[in-house]
């Protein structure tokens, strides 16, 4: 089984590296997965294609063009080009209020139509070990006793890193929408208070702001997920992260 990962060097990818060593990696400035005869080219040969090439939520809205042209046209690509993909959605598919949840909405679809073997998974706020965003740096920050400030009126799922590259293994044969997260609905603040606790912070440090204050593009308010089967609670994943356990 020859495995390829599009849009390496990321925190979804770097996990599934680590659950597939012998998968071959293709960061961004190695393949355009806009360049349809280029990813034909590519992953010629390979038995399935993690996509993870993908252009964020801010970017995506001052540059729509370009979210469509990664995050539609190169799923599709990547979806026709072997006999299974693995493309990575979002939460924000499910209450579109962005161009990123546009783009991830149609790519999901874009990549069902390309190949009817392709396995859609969508997740929601990653963390995990590499990972530079909010969640994945915050107990660090917390543990040297710095403030923080964390978003309390977006609510939503989270996904450890490890879990979701996991449970990707487990659905190469069953193509479909599936959704995977880790159980439980939070907010930023509700992860940045537990991160507080498992690191024995002050939970002082944890200011409580809207995400108006602190965010770009608009996201949707109240946008949880459930797998099936379902993922450990989002605390334990949490206390797995920071501990090493």
């Amino acid at each position: 089984m020859t495995i390829a990962i599009t849009g390496a060097g990321g925190l979804v990818s770097t996990a599934l590296a680590r659950r597939f060593p012998s998968a071959s990696l293709f960061p961004h400035r190695a393949l355009d997965v806009t360049d349809a005869a280029a990813v034909r080219r590519a992953l010629a040969g390979f038995d399935i294609a993690f996509h993870c090439a993908v252009i964020g939520v801010d970017v995506a809205e001052e540059q729509p063009e370009l979210a469509r042209r990664v995050n539609v046209e190169g799923a599709a690509n990547v979806a026709a080009a072997v006999p299974i993909a693995v493309q990575f959605s979002s939460n924000y598919a499910v209450d579109v209020v962005n161009v990123y949840g546009q783009t991830k909405l149609d790519g999901e679809r874009a990549a069902l139509a390309a190949n009817p073997r392709a396995v859609v998974l969508r997740t929601s706020w990653v963390f995990g070990p590499g990972g530079a965003n909010f969640l994945s740096k915050v107990h660090e920050r917390l543990r040297r006793g710095e403030r923080v400030e964390a978003i309390d009126d977006v609510i939503a799922s989270v996904t450890f890193a490890h879990d979701l590259a996991e449970r990707a293994a487990a659905l190469l044969e069953s193509p479909g929408l599936h959704n995977v997260v880790n159980d439980g609905a939070l907010s930023y603040a509700d992860f940045a208070d537990e991160a507080a606790r498992i690191v024995g912070a002050d939970p002082q440090l944890v200011v409580r702001v809207a995400s108006t204050d602190v965010m770009r593009a608009p996201r949707p308010r109240h946008t949880p997920l459930v797998a099936t089967p379902p993922l450990r609670g989002w605390r334990d994943a949490l206390r797995a992260y920071i501990l090493g356990a």
